[in-house]
């Protein structure tokens, strides 16, 4: 991962926790105040997600955020299915039986203390496998 890619990380989760708990954060309000009508969750993708429950993660990312999380019980086998699913071709069928794979083995992962994945990340994770395994 790029540098930037993990600062954009950073400001989305910092983004969800300051929205979802209502706190005023003086940063993202004069943030706000200097892009006029954009949210700072708009360019980070994100409250498109919170206020639609429409995906905006792409596949890739939805199985980089699993192995990211491998060090959950909850992903033991889902790991090896993702890193499969990274390797395979998008456009075969084998990769849609890697992704049926990966969301059989997801049902028990929950938002927990041993990882900074949110519950809202968690959700659109298995919408947009879910999604594609069609």
């Amino acid at each position: 991962m790029s540098k930037d890619s993990d600062i954009l990380e950073a400001l989305k989760r910092a983004y969800f926790l300051i929205e979802t708990h209502n706190i005023d954060d003086a940063y993202f309000n004069g943030l706000r105040e200097k892009v006029k009508d954009v949210l700072p969750s708009q360019v980070c993708g994100l409250e498109y997600f919170i206020k639609t429950g429409k995906v905006t993660m792409t596949v890739t990312e939805a199985l980089q955020l699993i192995i990211k999380n491998k060090h959950l019980p909850a992903l033991n086998y889902c790991i090896n299915y993702a890193h499969y699913a990274l390797q395979s071709d998008q456009t075969d069928k084998g990769f849609k039986i890697q992704l049926l794979y990966v969301l059989n083995n997801l049902t028990h992962w929950r938002q927990c203390k041993a990882s900074t994945t949110t519950a809202a990340e968690i959700k659109e994770c298995r919408a947009v496998l879910k999604k594609a395994s069609v």
